[in-house]
C-alpha cells in the first residue's frame, strides 16, 4: 500500500517579466499562465491565471529548491532575440554575460490559508527564499 503523503495547495509560475514561458526544475513545471475552463460547449469559459495552482509534496519542493540551484536563463542579443533556460550541470556550460538565475523569476507559495486560491498577493520568487537559506547556513 502507499504512502499517504501530506500535500499543500500551492500557486507557482514565473513571472510576467520572465524572458522564458515556463520553467522546469526539479518535476514541476513553473509557467507564466493557466486558464480555468468552466462551462460546456458554447457556453465554455477561460478565464487566465497567473501560474498555476496545485498540490505540491514537501519532498518535490525539496526537490525543486535544490535543483533551482543549477538552473539559468540564456537570453541572446539583437533583433531576433531569443531566450531558453539552460542547467548548469551540463557538461560544456560556460557563464555567458547575459545569464540570469532562474530563481529571481520563479515563485511557489502557499496557498492553504487564503480564501481563494485564484488571488493573486504579492509575490516573492524562490531566489529570495534560496538567498535566506544560504544566509542562515553560514
Amino acid at each position: 500500500m502507499a504512502a499517504i503523503t501530506k500535500d499543500k495547495l500551492y500557486r507557482y509560475g514565473v513571472n510576467p517579466d520572465c524572458p522564458v514561458h515556463k520553467v522546469t526544475v526539479g518535476g514541476l513545471c513553473f509557467v507564466r499562465y493557466s486558464e480555468e475552463v468552466s462551462g460546456y460547449g458554447a457556453d465554455t469559459k477561460r478565464n487566465k491565471i497567473n501560474g498555476q495552482v496545485g498540490r505540491v509534496s514537501e519532498e518535490t519542493r525539496k526537490a525543486v529548491m535544490a535543483d533551482l540551484k543549477y538552473k539559468i536563463i540564456r537570453s541572446t542579443a539583437g533583433s531576433k532575440a531569443r531566450s531558453w533556460v539552460v542547467d548548469t550541470r551540463v557538461r560544456g556550460y560556460r557563464e555567458f554575460e547575459r545569464d540570469q538565475p532562474a530563481a529571481s523569476f520563479v515563485y511557489m507559495e502557499i496557498m492553504e490559508d487564503r480564501e481563494s486560491p485564484y488571488e493573486v498577493p504579492t509575490r516573492k520568487t524562490l531566489g529570495e527564499e534560496l538567498a535566506k537559506t544560504t544566509k542562515s547556513k553560514k
